[in-house]
């Protein structure tokens, strides 16, 4: 990463497993963008949004990140932990630069799809209509 870059890999549409070793992120679909370090929160989610191709209606809800702790010599252990403002971004980025082997940010997105109202037919009356 260059000191004006920021590379994320995001997963999405899957899970968020708990495991002895750490959360995991596990997903069929993988998107990897960059962006320039100052992002904020908002911007992050509209870029989710662009890069997945979402209908304007879907939304993405909130985003996690896998933070990093170091367990032993060059092992590391992920807990997943929900990005909140824009100080959480700046705090993602300091973070992952102080580790050496991590090359970019993982984040798992949950995005809200938009459903379309089901339309509720009139009734059709049967009776017939009195005039004055």
């Amino acid at each position: 990463m260059s000191s004006s870059s920021v590379n994320w890999l995001a997963h999405y549409n899957g899970l968020i497993i708990k495991i002895d070793e750490g959360d995991t992120f596990q997903c069929r679909h993988l998107m990897f963008f960059q962006t320039k370090r100052g992002l904020a929160l908002e911007a992050l989610k509209r870029k989710h949004h662009q890069r997945l191709q979402l209908h304007p209606l879907d939304q993405v809800c909130n985003i996690s990140f896998q933070y990093p702790q170091l367990v032993g010599p060059g092992m590391l252990k992920f807990t997943a932990m929900q990005l909140i403002d824009d100080e959480d971004i700046k705090g993602v980025i300091f973070v992952v630069r102080q580790h050496e082997i991590l090359s970019c940010i993982e984040l798992y997105a949950n995005i809200e799809l938009h459903t379309l109202p089901t339309p509720n037919p009139k009734p059709i009356s049967h009776e017939p209509q009195r005039y004055p």
